[in-house]
């Protein structure tokens, strides 16, 4: 598929794990059309062939590696979520619950930093702006609720998200300085 579309893409799940260990092969084929990679941890040790742990450690720097491997903006899911691109720009959203990492809410991010890259065609601002909304979702869907909140409570919280006004600093929370700097 990545050889016959040559628009832009977010890849997930099954479709980052098929090219686990091969990251230059993945960024071949994206060539340079906007692209958006959304690995959990443990898909992004597969991909870029790290240790999970080695990846919790540097979770605010090794995006970048995979980014620049693959020619793609990264999302490494997770509180925070980080997003990094070739060209060492980082971004954070530390908005979410764990909630987040119920079976099908990675689908829900994929279909939102989806339609946003469609729409704006740029995977480093959608995965962004996609991280933020879900992760507010996730916590619209969690108000009054110790435990029990499920899938469709997030899907329902992200129709109240378009909705609020957005915080002081936007949707994301911080820009990254480049590691070293001050």
């Amino acid at each position: 598929m990545l050889r016959e579309y040559r628009g832009p893409v977010v890849l997930d799940a099954d479709a980052l794990n098929a090219f686990a260990g091969e990251a230059e092969q993945l960024g071949a084929l994206i060539g340079e059309r906007q692209a958006l990679l959304t690995p959990h941890p443990a898909e992004f040790g597969r991909l870029h062939g790290a240790h999970i742990n080695d990846v919790l450690a540097r979770r605010f720097e090794i995006g970048v590696e995979l980014a620049t491997r693959t020619r793609a903006t990264v999302l490494l899911k997770g509180v925070p979520t980080v997003i990094s691109n070739a060209a060492g720009e980082r971004l954070v959203s530390c908005a979410g619950t764990p909630v987040l990492a119920a079976a099908g809410s990675g689908d829900l991010l994929s279909g939102i930093a989806g339609t946003l890259i469609a729409q704006i065609g740029d995977a480093r601002i959608a995965g962004a702006c996609a991280a933020w909304v879900h992760g507010r979702a996730a916590e619209i869907a969690g108000r009054g609720h110790v435990r029990g909140v499920t899938f469709a409570n997030v899907d329902l919280g992200l129709r109240r998200v378009w909705y609020e006004p957005l915080p002081a600093l936007g949707p994301v929370l911080a820009d990254l300085p480049a590691v070293g700097e001050r």
